[in-house]
């Protein structure tokens, strides 16, 4: 390890050159003879591989050579055994981001959005803390709402800092990431007695923008040494953003008692930002995730055929994690179609809610008829609002439903677009679903609120036990 040379030794227990502190271990083992060469990687020794012999034949140059190969191959493997821990590890990182994005525009509640965004901080950052300060309108001074993973919640809450002061205030103020590897000495980190107290090392705060307004910051801790890597800055960025969206969404449902109209206008730039902010993460996903596994894919096709033929094992590992890649950019493929279907911009609303039905029926095994009808050109603007009608029908099918069958529609019909979903599951009682007093996420009120921007409507008919039927009714020509 130290001198990153072979070192082989005809008598273990006589070389003055080895220290005695395991040698009543050795002799119980029987060891004679010893040859050990360095696990080199990217420049680096990783470790050591030594085989023992339990005769007085000492290792000669060809036992080295042979050693060395070997130690050339386990190289290989820790490379390929990195690589793909690399690679899933990001691709579940990227799921957890699409799940937290769904599970964050499903809340109408900002104390439950501000939870859940704390807990994504903590999913994506394994061991992390996080607090969430908020800069209400008009107001210059930043206050803590929300914390996860501190010792003393309390002492957070009291916590103020004015735009421009301490981390958060800075972000606030810039509009960018900070980043701090010690806040505790840390000059610009006004509250380094309350960081030392609760352990806090490393963090990052970044600034939740919504329409070119700040509404606060999202700040995350580590209680230990530690530098954010772009990917994690990255995830945390569009954490950042998607919270800042939904507590914006969850602040305007309370204040619906404002005017409807001001508050439908404020939800479709909400709305259209958000579809924008999707459009540009598939966009980075597909571009950026997505080639630097292609260049993975190909490097590793590159090594197997670097390698000798007779290496079947390490041909077959290789294999393994071509495949392993090859699955992770299908799944990174299927998020990026999540957050906006490239299709909507190729080929239109008709394939792509086609294809949409083909790919939930392909996961669910779920057979669904697809047909589109004497259909117009549709403006993007409400392509994107009828695939999302499709996605949470589908998806409310899948987990409530239990259909075995599900037919979908879209025609137009005079001056009017009408996509029906239609189930023979389970069914429910509409009366009773659409007039409960209290509604857990945006469910069909999302569903209807899309349709209000389209000045469209939404038809339910469904009875327990003979399946539902659900359409939205959009005047195409009426593009808001």
């Amino acid at each position: 390890m130290a001198t990153g040379q072979p070192f082989r030794t005809a008598n273990y227990a006589e070389d003055l050159r080895i220290t005695k502190d395991y040698l009543p271990h050795t002799l119980a083992q029987g060891v004679v003879a010893e040859l050990g060469v360095p696990i080199r990687l990217e420049g680096r020794v990783e470790g050591v591989l030594f085989v023992d012999n339990r005769s007085s034949r000492p290792f000669n140059d060809s036992d080295e050579r042979t050693l060395l190969q070997l130690a050339d191959h386990a190289a290989t493997a820790i490379r390929n055994a990195r690589l793909h821990t690399t690679a899933v590890h990001r691709a579940q990182r990227f799921e957890t981001l699409n799940t937290v994005m769904r599970a964050l525009t499903t809340e109408l509640d900002p104390l439950l959005v501000t939870q859940r965004a704390l807990e994504a901080v903590q999913k994506l950052i394994r061991g992390s803390a996080g607090v969430l300060p908020e800069l209400p309108g008009g107001a210059k001074e930043l206050r803590v709402v929300a914390s996860i993973g501190l010792r003393d919640a309390d002492a957070a809450r009291s916590l103020r800092l004015h735009v421009g002061e301490g981390l958060a205030g800075i972000a606030a103020a810039t509009r960018r990431p900070v980043v701090s590897t010690g806040v505790a000495w840390d000059p610009r980190f006004v509250n380094r007695s309350w960081a030392a107290s609760e352990g806090l090392v490393s963090g990052i705060v970044l600034p939740l923008v919504v329409g070119g307004r700040v509404t606060g910051t999202l700040a995350v801790f580590l209680r230990r040494l530690r530098t954010f890597d772009a990917e994690e800055v990255e995830l945390l960025q569009a954490l950042a953003v998607e919270s800042a969206i939904a507590l914006e969404n969850a602040r305007l449902f309370e204040q619906v008692d404002l005017g409807r109209e001001r508050l439908m206008d404020l939800t479709r730039r909400l709305v259209s930002a958000q579809e924008e902010e999707r459009g540009r993460l598939s966009r980075e996903l597909h571009d950026e995730a997505g080639q630097a596994l292609t260049a993975l894919r190909i490097s590793l096709g590159l090594i197997r055929e670097d390698l000798p033929p007779d290496a079947a094992s390490l041909h077959q590992r290789l294999d393994d994690a071509v495949a392993v890649t090859e699955s992770i950019t299908d799944q990174l493929r299927f998020l990026a179609q999540a957050l906006r279907p490239p299709a909507l911009d190729t080929v239109g609303i008709d394939a792509t809610l086609e294809g949409l039905c083909r790919d939930f029926s392909r996961r669910t095994q779920l057979p669904i008829e697809y047909a589109g009808r004497n259909l117009p050109p549709i403006p993007d603007g409400i392509s994107i609002h009828l695939y999302r009608f499709l996605q949470e029908a589908l998806t409310n099918i899948g987990k409530h439903a239990q259909a075995s069958r599900v037919r979908v529609a879209l025609v137009c019909d005079g001056g009017t677009l009408c996509l029906s979903v239609e189930d023979d599951g389970v069914g429910f009682d509409v009366a009773q679903k659409l007039g409960g007093k209290t509604r857990k996420g945006v469910g069909l009120l999302g569903m209807q609120e899309r349709l209000d921007l389209l000045n469209g409507r939404l038809e339910i008919t469904s009875q327990v036990g003979q399946g539902t039927r659900i359409r939205a009714r959009v005047p195409w020509k009426a593009v808001p």
